[in-house]
C-alpha cells in the first residue's frame, strides 16, 4: 500500500503544469531634426578716400611729388571676383580719390541640428500557465478509455 501511494504522488508531481513567461517591452524614440536657414541680404559698400595734394615750402618739390603720387596711384587697379561676390580698389584721377568697393550677393546659410530623445519605456511581463501532460500519461489515458469502451459495449 505504501508503494502505491508513493507511485501515485510521483505521477502527480510529474504531471504538473509548466509556466511560460512572455515579456513585452516597448520604447518610443523621438528624433527632432531642426533646420535653420540664415539669409543675408545683398550688400554694396563703397569707400571714397580723397588724396590730398602735397604742399611744402618749395613749390617745385610739390609738383614733382604730386606727379609721382598720381602716377603710382594710377597703377593701383585690382579686382577680385568669387561667384557673385566682388571687391576691388582703383584710383579715380578725375576726382582725385582712391575708391574701395565691395558687392556681396545674397547668401543662404543652413545649419542642421539633430536631437534624439528616449520618450517612454514600458515593460510588461506576463506569466501564462499552460497545462502540460507527459506523453506516457496521454497514451495510458487513451488505452484506459479504449479498454473501458470495449468492456462496457462488448460484454456478454
Amino acid at each position: 500500500m505504501k508503494y502505491k501511494i508513493i507511485i501515485i504522488t510521483l505521477l502527480l508531481c510529474a504531471c504538473r503544469s509548466k509556466n511560460l513567461t512572455t515579456s513585452i517591452s516597448t520604447s518610443t524614440h523621438q528624433q527632432i531634426d531642426t533646420l535653420v536657414v540664415e539669409r543675408t541680404l545683398p550688400l554694396t559698400d563703397t569707400l571714397y578716400i580723397t588724396v590730398p595734394e602735397i604742399r611744402t615750402i618749395q613749390p617745385q618739390c610739390d609738383s614733382i611729388c604730386n606727379h609721382q603720387i598720381k602716377q603710382l596711384l594710377q597703377r593701383l587697379n585690382t579686382t577680385k571676383k568669387a561667384g557673385n561676390n566682388q571687391y576691388g580698389v582703383y584710383y579715380d584721377a578725375y576726382r582725385n580719390q582712391l575708391v574701395l568697393y565691395q558687392h556681396l550677393a545674397q547668401q543662404l546659410n543652413t545649419y542642421r541640428n539633430r536631437i534624439a530623445q528616449l520618450k517612454e519605456e514600458k515593460s510588461q511581463v506576463k506569466v501564462i500557465q499552460k497545462p502540460y501532460y507527459p506523453r506516457w500519461l496521454l497514451i495510458t489515458a487513451i488505452a484506459s478509455i479504449a479498454a473501458t469502451i470495449i468492456v462496457l459495449f462488448f460484454k456478454r
